[in-house]
């Protein structure tokens, strides 16, 4: 099929014929868009995810997926105890679009078993309410067969006045943009607005997984997890900005290092959302799998619990996570000179700022194990930790230079200061 001409596909779209310029005149006096009332926001999850065309940007392994995942166990109405703040107004019907359907449709039943549904039901979500897609034609005709099963799964329900109904239309996911739109350029605007113009043309809400570039404003803050986004900085992701800047909402993914977990941020904020953060906490789960030559294996999955807190509260949470991460550590810390002083060794040295000068055997074999790489303790342009242990030592830390650690009175102090959550 020969790929979708945009403006061909949306000029069809309409059924108004050539009109002339009085009877133009006079269908915008007609159809002035006049408010009767305040309209309220209306969402797919209460005070987080607002209907209309969302946009998720994260970079590689920040769970994406699995957070959509989470997001449509609400949206299905299956929600597992441990969430927290997850809730919806109306349930609704997912068309799903990804290039690994079997990874996808593992962690959708997964989360289904793990919130108790029974196998029977899962059968029936998948046969009645979640349809999942390895592909997207950008043609005309699949676009149109493509509304008109959004027409069928749409839902009408009646107000609660009972005197009139509202449709309930489904939620379409496009997991990747690159995947589905078969992107050859991603930083030409131009392609990127025919992309926004088509997902507009679904004529219902969806959200559009796209992947954070190396070189995007914020990234390298969010690749390490502690990007602020107090400020509201818009990241675009990969490639032209206009994907964003098209779309009603943006959620960013990365991994959030105080908590040692995925996050999910609200980005761009048309709407006051009481919501702004979703921690995408969870466990691995292992299940039965059956494998192609009739074997059952154990699979490890991950298994998402969505947990949404306002900024307030997750700034609050974050902080605590940091405190219970720096008393672990600090506590390895302890342990692991405790056990040197017992081998005899009473201090270590360490090159701060731009010293080249000598340390001792000892100093050197301590700087190159895995636990001090990792914490980065011997780093001579890092303090990080290194304050810490000069500071419980009461040693003289030097900007500059050989700093001389006596772990015999870091040893005799360190258990007052753990006492005290320093």
């Amino acid at each position: 099929m020969e790929p979708i001409n945009v403006k061909d596909f949306l000029k069809n779209l309409r059924s108004d014929k050539e009109e002339d310029v009085q009877t133009i005149f006079s269908r915008l006096l007609r159809t002035n868009k006049k408010p009767t009332r305040i309209k309220a926001t209306e969402w797919l999850i209460n005070g987080y995810m607002p209907e209309g065309h969302s946009v998720k940007i994260g970079h590689t392994a920040s769970r994406k997926t699995s957070s959509n995942v989470g997001e449509i166990g609400a949206m299905l109405g299956i929600v597992h105890p441990e969430s927290v703040n997850v809730k919806v107004r109306d349930t609704r019907k997912i068309i799903y679009f990804t290039e690994d359907c079997d990874q996808f449709n593992n962690m959708v039943c997964t989360y289904l078993s793990e919130c108790g549904v029974s196998d029977e039901r899962i059968a029936e979500v998948f046969a009645n309410d979640l349809f999942v897609y390895d592909l997207f034609e950008n043609d005309d005709n699949f676009v149109k067969a493509l509304q008109l099963l959004i027409e069928h799964l749409t839902v009408e329900k009646p107000t609660i006045d009972g005197l009139g109904t509202y449709k309930v239309q489904p939620v379409i996911y496009f997991d990747t943009m690159r995947f589905c739109f078969d992107i050859t350029d991603e930083n030409s605007n131009s392609n990127i607005s025919v992309i926004t113009k088509i997902i507009k043309s679904m004529g219902c809400s969806t959200v559009t997984v796209h992947h954070t570039g190396k070189s995007a404003e914020g990234e390298a803050g969010l690749q390490r997890g502690r990007g602020s986004f107090n400020e509201g900085t818009i990241v675009h992701g990969s490639g032209a900005s206009s994907l964003v800047s098209n779309l009603e909402a943006s959620f960013v993914a990365s991994w959030d290092l105080d908590l040692n977990s995925p996050r999910i941020v609200a980005n761009k904020k048309r709407q006051h959302r009481p919501l702004e953060v979703c921690v995408v906490a969870g466990r691995p789960v292992t299940k039965d799998a059956l494998s192609r030559n009739g074997e059952w294996v154990p699979e490890q999955i991950w298994f998402p619990i969505l947990q949404l807190y306002s900024l307030e509260e997750y700034n609050e949470l974050r902080a605590k996570g940091s405190e219970d991460k720096d008393a672990a550590i600090h506590g390895k810390l302890a342990t692991r000179f405790k056990n040197l002083l017992d081998n005899g060794v009473t201090q270590i040295e360490f090159q701060i700022g731009s010293c080249r000068k000598e340390t001792s055997e000892v100093s050197k074999a301590f700087a190159k194990s895995p636990f001090c790489k990792d914490y980065k303790i011997a780093d001579a342009s890092y303090a990080g930790l290194r304050d810490w242990l000069f500071m419980v030592a009461d040693c003289e830390h030097p900007k500059s230079g050989i700093g001389v650690l006596d772990i015999a009175k870091f040893v005799s102090n360190v258990d007052r200061y753990l006492s005290k959550d320093f």
